[in-house]
């Protein structure tokens, strides 16, 4: 199975970088530009890598001019960008494309393994973001519009070793859970309107039975299975 580790990219100085150095750290792919409305992330990218580096957490960004030619510069503008207009210390890639037949490897693998809207592979704009776990599968990804600070649950999740739960495997969850509270609203009631023990026990035992479920389907770790 091809996992994110597998892949490499060269850094702003053209230097290989393999992503196998960072096995089993979880990942934050992000495809980024210095004229974008969406640069000021640049912000909260390097607020997550400040905050969770030490916990095991990197932050890569992929300069792209691809999208509006909002990333023009060379390497060096590049650099000098993102030192001081918006300082950041995570790894940049040199400039790549990640849509198209020039698509960087990485980013081809990464559209295609987490699809957007509508199922498409294709990356909609700059300040896309990829989160990878530590076993290098993409769990998730989020459009430009996501902001970084709302990635802190799920990074906390995956530095902790939790796979975050699906949408669907979530709202089924959140089902079960009304069903579970409204077995309880009944057997309150009848307790209260002291109707006799028999349909007090068998209320009581259909919401154990459904507890017992909801245990069952959850592991310690937020797995569904």
């Amino acid at each position: 199975m091809t996992t994110a580790y597998d892949f490499s990219f060269r850094d702003l100085d053209g230097q290989p970088q393999a992503l196998a150095r960072y096995q089993g750290h979880p990942l934050l792919l992000v495809n980024v530009a210095s004229r974008c409305g969406f640069t000021p992330q640049y912000t909260g990218l390097e607020q997550l890598w400040q905050e969770y580096r030490e916990r095991g957490l990197v932050v890569i960004g992929f300069p792209c001019n691809q999208f509006g030619a909002q990333e023009p510069g060379d390497a060096a503008q590049i650099r000098q960008f993102c030192s001081l207009d918006y300082p950041v210390s995570f790894p940049l890639s040199e400039k790549i494309e990640v849509n198209g037949e020039g698509a960087d490897p990485l980013w081809a693998w990464l559209s295609r393994e987490k699809r957007g809207l509508l199922g498409s592979a294709r990356i909609k704009w700059n300040f896309s973001k990829f989160l990878v776990d530590r076993q290098g599968q993409v769990v998730s990804r989020h459009a430009p519009t996501t902001k970084p600070e709302q990635l802190r649950g799920e990074i906390e999740a995956l530095i902790d070793g939790v796979r975050p739960l699906s949408t669907t495997a979530l709202q089924s969850l959140r089902e079960e859970v009304l069903q579970l509270a409204s077995l309880v609203d009944d057997l309150h009631l009848l307790a209260m309107a002291d109707l006799g023990a028999l349909p007090c026990r068998r209320v009581d035992s259909d919401a154990q039975v459904l507890l017992q479920r909801l245990l069952q389907r959850c592991t310690f770790v937020g797995e569904w299975k």
